[in-house]
């Protein structure tokens, strides 16, 4: 009989023997043989996500509701899900500042061809993986983002006719954020006159409202510089069991300045279905300590800070679940009376005379959707756009930096040139200001930082011409205008290869059918290609399978190989794509699809 001296012996001799036996692989093998295990470890859980939450449409019945839960792979901090039907080009077209949120994602959405809707992301920002999820609806903004809640996440999916809608579960930690854009002079106009009215009326119905509701103009022009200052997102988190809508709004004044008398006004607009009567639905408030809330039912709900300097959370919840046309038209704008820098006093509201806001507020009235003319008549402050070198563009379907903005305008007061750091530039197609212009086959777009337009084509020639605006923190802006040429050159060129099926030859013997056949690869822009994969998707199987090939296309020339596909079904598409690698460096891919109809 063994002695309990005796186990904890052996127990000691294990565990020493396998520090040793840890000991001995390092030195074999060294630490990245270590890592390459954990990195292996984490690919096999990525896959194994990905199948999880491919083909999501297909996880749940006509009128089923279905709540689950998934632990996130390894390094990933963050799941993004998108509704490509209406989070596409158009809608950041219409909506920039989306960009600023996660420019390695929101770049992603842009490209061309490009239909996933899943990202993953890591603590540090970085894009780990992305795939399609299926055809998914996601309510406003049409896209979530989800923090890992004990390295997992919770959703629900529900079938309602053909659509399939995807939920953040109710206790799912959210990092969605839409950014709050600044509204119509003349819209705000109205708000800072029903606050007044309320004011008016009864001091204590509005006691967060500011104290001179007579001098509206004054409150307009201090909100166009708040707006440079204070940046606004707002974030919904529906929850639909319990068929409650949580509103947070997030208010982050720049670093390094100091936000005075800063009140937030959010407004229903009545027009929208949305909210008539604030007394009509049940609102709980989150309070504050220091923070003066007021609620006018016409509805419009106001907060009051004394004092700002770092980032600060307000929120509301409503007990119904609001439309997506309800919440897509909630306007909010920020005031603040006084801005200062930390140890340099700036007061807020000095540098716009309120006359150009009235100015301002008249032309908005009179033509609403027109191009915006310049909003200051302050002669003696000047942006001026002058020659700049441009870049030509490489034909490589990549990102490059063709025009530095910060070098591309001169900026003067009093004819004496400037610091121009407060400048903000925006692309401008037809007339709009746009966050992409993509014209001949070439699409450019400003960089997340403002400063730099960088563009990206796949063709070996051709040109692009962009406008730019500039604009500074007082309105005054100037337009310039660039063309980007492509580089002609070979090292630049990019492979162009097509995949035909000929000589289509139908079989059936027994139960099986086959359809012998050639496959034709034709390269066409004179750059060789190497195929390293394959992948067969057979309509009647779902499933696909993946084999590794070694293929070789030499520029401009041809490939063909006999070949067969073999089912039990005598009706039948066969989706055949390759991916593969040109001599010049650049990925491509080839799909071609074998339909044959035939019935015995």
């Amino acid at each position: 009989m063994k002695k309990r001296g005796q186990s904890s012996g052996v127990a000691i001799q294990v565990s020493i023997g396998l520090a040793i036996v840890f000991l001995i692989i390092i030195i074999s093998f060294g630490i990245k043989f270590i890592n390459h295990l954990d990195d292996k470890a984490c690919q096999a859980q990525l896959v194994e996500f990905s199948l999880d939450l491919k083909d999501l449409e297909n996880k749940v019945d006509r009128g089923e509701t279905k709540q689950f839960q998934k632990k996130l792979p390894c390094k990933a901090d963050r799941l993004y899900i998108f509704d490509r039907n209406k989070f596409d080009n158009d809608f950041l077209n219409a909506h920039p500042d989306f960009f600023k949120i996660e420019p390695l994602v929101m770049d992603s959405i842009t490209e061309a061809d490009f239909d996933h809707n899943v990202f993953l992301t890591s603590n540090e920002g970085e894009l780990i993986t992305s795939f399609y999820g299926g055809d998914l609806k996601v309510t406003y903004p049409y896209y979530y983002c989800m923090l890992s809640k004990n390295s997992k996440i919770d959703y629900t999916l529900e079938k309602q006719g053909f659509d399939t809608y995807f939920y953040a579960g109710c206790s799912q930690p959210e990092c969605t954020r839409i950014p709050i854009e600044p509204v119509d002079m003349s819209d705000a106009d109205d708000i800072i006159e029903l606050s007044s009215d309320a004011k008016d009326k009864d001091s204590n119905d509005c006691s967060a409202c500011a104290d001179n509701p007579d001098n509206p103009v004054e409150e307009l022009v201090f909100m166009q510089n708040t707006n440079q200052n204070v940046k606004l997102y707002r974030r919904y988190k529906a929850c639909r069991q319990e068929e409650k809508t949580n509103v947070e709004i997030i208010i982050k004044p720049k670093e390094g300045t100091e936000v005075d008398e800063f009140r937030f006004y959010e407004h229903f607009p009545k027009s929208s279905g949305c909210i008539d009567n604030l007394n009509e639905v049940a609102l709980k408030l989150e309070e504050l300590a220091g923070v003066d809330i007021s609620v006018n039912a016409d509805p419009l709900i106001v907060w009051y800070f004394k004092e700002l300097t770092e980032e600060q959370k307000i929120s509301y919840e409503i007990e119904s679940l609001l439309t997506d046309e309800c919440k897509e038209k909630i306007e909010g704008i920020g005031i603040a009376e006084a801005i200062t820098e930390i140890k340099t006093s700036v007061p807020v509201g000095e540098s716009t005379p309120p006359q150009v806001v009235e100015e301002i507020i008249e032309k908005e009235e009179k033509a609403k959707g027109e191009p915006k003319e310049d909003e200051s008549e302050d002669k003696d402050v000047k942006i001026e756009f002058s020659f700049s070198d441009v870049k030509e563009l490489k034909p490589d379907d990549n990102w490059h930096n063709v025009l530095d903005l910060k070098k591309a305008v001169t900026y003067k007061v009093e004819d004496v040139e400037a610091n121009n750091k407060d400048i903000t530039f925006v692309l401008v197609d037809g007339g709009s200001e746009v966050a992409v212009v993509d014209k001949n086959d070439i699409e450019c777009r400003i960089k997340s930082n403002d400063k730099q337009v960088e563009c990206k084509t796949d063709e070996d020639k051709g040109d692009i011409s962009f406008t730019v605006k500039a604009t500074d923190v007082n309105g005054v802006s100037d337009t310039g205008s660039f063309t980007v040429g492509v580089v002609a050159g070979e090292e630049n060129k990019k492979a162009e290869l097509k995949l035909e099926f000929t000589d289509i030859e139908y079989k059936k013997l027994l139960k099986q059918h086959t359809y012998e056949h050639t496959r034709l690869f034709t390269e066409t822009k004179g750059v060789g290609v190497t195929l390293t994969n394959g992948e067969l998707c057979i309509k009647s199987e779902i499933t696909c399978k993946k084999a590794e090939v070694n293929y070789r296309i030499e520029a401009g020339k041809t490939f063909s190989f006999q070949d067969t596909f073999t089912t039990n079904n005598n009706f039948n598409s066969f989706t055949l794509t390759y991916d593969g690698v040109d001599d010049n460096g650049n990925q491509l891919s080839v799909t071609q699809t074998l339909k044959h109809p035939l019935k015995n």
